[in-house]
C-alpha cells in the first residue's frame, strides 16, 4: 500500500474516493440481483408496501395538500376573508391555516409513515444480509470442490467459517435456532461450550444496551446536523455534507448491525472512509435539498430502501484498497461532538434504573 498523499495529491485522491463513493451509489442492478435471488420474496413484498405507503398515502397527502386544500383555502381567504378583515389578516389567517394542517396532517401522516417503513426497511435489509450470506457460501463450496477428494477436506467448515457472521438479531430475523445461528455464524469454536443460555441472555443485554446507544446517538446526531444548517454562511454547505454522511451510515448500519459489528468499530471504519460515504449519501439525500420539504421527504422514503440494498452489496474498503491505500484521507471526526452528550445521556439513564432498581 502506497503512503498517503499529501497537498494536491490528497484533495485529488479525495476526490476520487468520493466520486467513487457516488458511483457506488447509483450501482442499482444490486437491488434487482437481490430482487431476483430472494426466495422468500420479502424484498418485493416489502419494498410493494414501502411504496403504497409513501406514494399512496404520504406523497399523495402533500399533493392533495399543495394543489387542492391550498388553492382552495386561498380562494376562499380572497374571496371572503380579504374584502371583511383586509388582506394582511386574510394572509395572518392562511399562514395559521397551514400550520394547523401540517400540524394536524402532514406532520402525523410522515410520522406514521416513517416509524411503518423503518420496520419494512429493515425486514428488507435482513433478506438482502441472507441473500448475500448464501451466495457467499455458495462461492467458497466451489472453491472446496476440487479438494473434496483430499483426505483432510474440511470444506463445509471452512465454507462456513468464511461467511459474514450473524449477530444474535439477525439469527432471530432468519428464524435459525442457537446452534444453526452459531453454524452459519462459522463458530466453530463455541460449538462444545457450554453456559450457552447465561451467554445468550448476556448478550441479548448487551445487544440492547447497544441499541439504546444507538438510538440516542443519532438523535443527538441529527439534532447536531439540524443546528449546522442554521451557521452563517458555512450553513448550506456544512449541512448537504452532514446530511449525506448521516443517509450513507443509515443505509451500511443495517448490514453493520446484522453482522454484529459494535457501534464502536462502525463509527471507526465510517470516519476513516469519509470521502467514501460523503459521497454514497449524497444521491439519496438530494430529494431533501431540490425539492420541497414534505415532497423530498416522502421521495427519500420511497427511494431509501433501493439505497439499502445497493450498500449491502457495496464494499468500501476495496474501493480505498483499489485506489492505492485504505485510509487515504486520514479520519475525520465526524461523530465526536455526539459521542459526549451521548455517553452524559446514558450515563443519566442507567444511574435513574439503577436507582429504581434498588428501592
Amino acid at each position: 500500500m502506497q503512503p498517503a498523499p499529501r497537498g494536491a495529491g490528497l484533495l485529488q485522491q479525495t476526490a476520487a474516493l468520493w466520486w467513487s463513493g457516488v458511483w457506488d451509489a447509483l450501482q442499482l442492478q444490486r437491488c434487482v440481483v437481490f430482487c431476483v435471488l430472494d426466495s422468500s420474496g420479502v424484498i418485493l413484498s416489502k419494498a410493494g408496501k414501502v411504496l403504497l405507503v409513501n406514494g399512496g398515502v404520504y406523497l399523495a397527502s402533500v399533493l392533495w395538500h399543495e394543489h387542492v386544500v391550498g388553492p382552495a383555502t386561498d380562494w376562499l381567504l380572497q374571496t371572503y376573508a380579504a374584502p371583511a378583515f383586509g388582506p394582511a389578516a386574510a394572509a395572518t389567517l392562511r399562514r395559521a391555516l397551514d400550520a394547523l394542517l401540517h400540524a394536524s396532517w402532514l406532520l402525523p401522516v410522515y410520522v406514521i409513515t416513517l416509524l411503518v417503513s423503518c420496520m419494512w426497511y429493515q425486514q428488507m435489509a435482513v433478506a438482502a444480509f441472507e441473500v448475500k450470506r448464501q451466495q457467499q457460501q455458495i462461492q467458497q463450496q466451489q472453491i472446496q470442490q476440487p479438494q473434496d477428494g483430499a483426505p483432510d477436506g474440511g470444506g463445509g467448515a471452512t465454507v462456513l467459517a468464511t461467511s459474514p457472521p450473524l449477530s444474535p438479531f439477525a439469527a432471530r430475523a432468519l428464524g435459525l435456532d442457537a446452534r444453526r445461528a452459531s453454524d452459519a455464524g462459522g463458530a466453530t469454536g463455541n460449538s462444545g461450550s457450554g453456559g450457552g443460555g447465561g451467554s445468550g441472555a448476556a448478550a441479548a443485554l448487551e445487544g440492547v444496551a447497544q441499541e439504546a446507544y444507538r438510538v440516542v446517538f443519532f438523535l443527538i446526531f441529527s439534532l447536531e446536523v439540524l443546528a449546522i444548517s442554521w451557521l452563517p454562511l458555512i450553513g448550506a454547505v456544512a449541512n448537504v455534507l452532514f446530511l449525506s454522511w448521516l443517509y450513507a451510515f443509515y443505509c451500511f448500519d443495517y448490514c453493520w448491525s446484522l453482522q454484529g459489528v459494535p457501534l464502536p468499530e462502525r463509527l471507526s471504519f465510517f470516519e476513516r472512509r469519509w470521502a467514501f460515504f460523503a459521497g454514497f449519501g449524497l444521491p439519496c439525500m438530494l430529494p431533501t435539498l431540490l425539492l420541497p420539504y414534505h415532497v423530498g421527504c416522502a421521495l427519500v422514503n420511497l427511494l431509501f430502501p433501493v439505497f439499502v440494498l445497493v450498500a449491502c452489496g457495496s464494499d468500501p474498503a476495496g474501493k480505498h484498497s483499489c485506489l492505492g491505500w485504505d485510509t487515504a484521507s486520514g479520519r475525520m471526526p465526524i461523530f465526536g461532538m455526539a459521542l459526549r452528550p451521548t455517553a452524559a445521556v446514558i450515563g443519566a439513564l442507567m444511574r435513574r434504573l439503577a436507582a429504581r432498581a434498588r428501592r
